[in-house]
């Protein structure tokens, strides 16, 4: 297999993952309010233990697809930028750390969905219901570094298009005010709020970018003699 069409499908694996993610989503149900009573969180854990148990295993199928598609983009963005291709490393390091912290986010839901019914005390459910809030809050860092890196080869390095970098500027504002939901206990960006929910599909949005541009840009240029 040639390196173009390697890397057009490196590209499909992309488009893979948010399929498999747009199902999972399907599976979807409204989390108690953030004012919610720890008996309200236990019994919502109760009524939607089987959708949450499969939302969050093709959660984690689709963060599998999404490692192949990293080393795909890597491979991708290194032979663009060139060596030492150090952007595209801290982007690739950047998207490793998201996706662990995603992986790490479906535990304490798939624990919850399987115990809530068992006689787990309210408060206990709260806690770890709140882990997985914090979890999602903290893996907003690597993501906002991760669209930096591509926001800077597209905006200074000009090897990819402009477009992008500001689509790929604006995913990173956005990320790092989600981010202040890990100090913040009410409002739009605290975990839950309705701001990280707008933020969702806005990072989707990029990830659908970044792959399409893949997909188009097949042959592009070795730079400085090649990927390190």
């Amino acid at each position: 297999m040639d390196e173009e069409r390697e890397q057009r499908w490196g590209a499909v694996s992309g488009f893979v993952a948010l399929a498999v993610a747009a199902v999972a989503v399907g599976f979807e149900r409204s989390v108690p309010d953030p004012d919610r009573t720890p008996a309200e969180v236990l019994d919502f854990y109760i009524r939607n233990g089987s959708e949450l148990v499969a939302q969050s295993l093709l959660f984690v199928l689709s963060s599998g697809v999404l490692l192949w598609f990293l080393g795909s983009l890597r491979t991708f963005l290194a032979r663009m930028e060139g060596r030492p291709a150090r952007l595209s490393s801290i982007a690739y390091a950047a998207g490793i750390a998201w996706i662990v912290l995603n992986l790490a986010v479906q535990a304490p839901q798939i624990a919850l969905a399987r115990t809530a019914d068992t006689g787990l005390p309210p408060q206990v459910a709260v806690v770890v219901s709140d882990i997985g809030l914090g979890l999602a809050t903290i893996a907003d860092v690597p993501v906002a570094v991760l669209v930096t890196a591509v926001a800077v080869l597209s905006l200074r390095d000009k090897v990819l298009p402009t477009w992008l970098g500001w689509l790929s500027a604006l995913v990173a504002v956005a990320h790092l005010a989600a981010w202040v939901g890990v100090v913040t206990d009410a409002g739009p960006l605290s975990p839950g709020g309705w701001a990280t929910f707008v933020i969702y599909p806005v990072f989707v949005g990029w990830l659908i970018a970044i792959t399409t541009v893949m997909f188009t840009h097949t042959g592009g240029p070795v730079r400085q003699g090649g990927v390190s």
